[in-house]
């Protein structure tokens, strides 16, 4: 005969197991932010980066496609390291109609090093969609940071959108990170941070489309050919990507009040 301490004893364990077995299946059931693309550029130095899929996460299953071709796009030091007039687009067309996209969180971090800037306004770094991987120059739509510190919207085949916004105090040698929001459904954004700090930029309505989005990624424009960009920890994702993790945990949480049972039945 058990003892009433060992009863009690499994029965809090049995609790304990159903509660987080309720917990983590609720959590699975939740929509949640997936990440569709996720690059550390994590490789060998000399690495190209046209061709190379990315890592760690890569729900559309494609490659990199490098813009032209002309100027320095590899990895060194575990960054996607940018010439003059380079940049790389992913695919995700697949991911927005499989998962019926409305809204997009683009991320990443960069460093425009010794990029000069003259007058022109696309020169910098690029963070965005495109809708050919291959004109990356001629079908922007996103956000551009100049060498100045200006931030811009852009859209409509990279032309300008509005007026530029100067960040205070901008230092184009050190390293910053950017991200935004995308809501396809009205074509603006939202949630724009430099550094985690907020930025006043605003983009017309039906700015950003499906196919204005076709392709999503980074670029780096200068002045001068001899000048060298980096980009880091590239991230897109999207509330209307689940995400798998919880439901996991959950089947895991059941097996193990599955053994717990199972042993009970076999102590009575």
């Amino acid at each position: 005969m058990l003892s009433s301490r060992s009863s009690v004893s499994r029965g809090c364990s049995l609790a304990a197991v159903a509660f987080a077995v309720a917990a983590l299946v609720g959590m699975a059931g939740a929509t949640q932010a997936g990440i569709i693309v996720s690059d550390a550029f994590s490789a060998a130095n000399g690495t190209a980066i046209n061709g190379r899929m990315p890592s760690p996460v890569n729900l559309p299953g494609a490659a990199w496609v490098q813009a032209n071709g002309s100027w320095e796009n590899q990895i060194q030091n575990n960054l996607a390291t940018l010439g003059a007039d380079e940049g790389d687009a992913i695919s995700i067309g697949t991911v927005a109609s499989n998962y019926s996209v409305t809204s997009y969180t683009i991320s990443d971090s960069f460093n425009l090093g010794t990029d000069s800037m003259n007058t022109y306004p696309l020169r910098g770094t690029w963070l965005g969609f495109y809708s050919s991987g291959t004109n990356q120059d001629g079908t922007f739509t996103g956000l551009i940071v100049n060498p100045n510190g200006n931030m811009w919207v852009i859209g409509n085949n990279s032309n300008t959108i509005g007026s530029s916004v100067a960040i205070s105090g901008f230092n184009a040698a050190a390293t910053h990170t950017l991200s935004y929001s995308v809501d396809l459904a009205t074509g603006t954004i939202s949630n724009i941070l430099l550094d985690g700090n907020a930025v006043s930029l605003t983009a017309p309505s039906g700015t950003f489309t499906l196919t204005d989005t076709a392709y999503a990624g980074f670029h780096n424009m200068s002045n001068n050919g001899n000048s060298v960009g980096t980009v880091g920890n590239f991230v897109l994702s999207s509330p209307q990507v689940p995400v798998p993790e919880p439901a996991t945990l959950g089947l895991m949480a059941v097996g193990g009040l599955g053994l717990l049972l199972l042993k009970r039945q076999k102590m009575v």
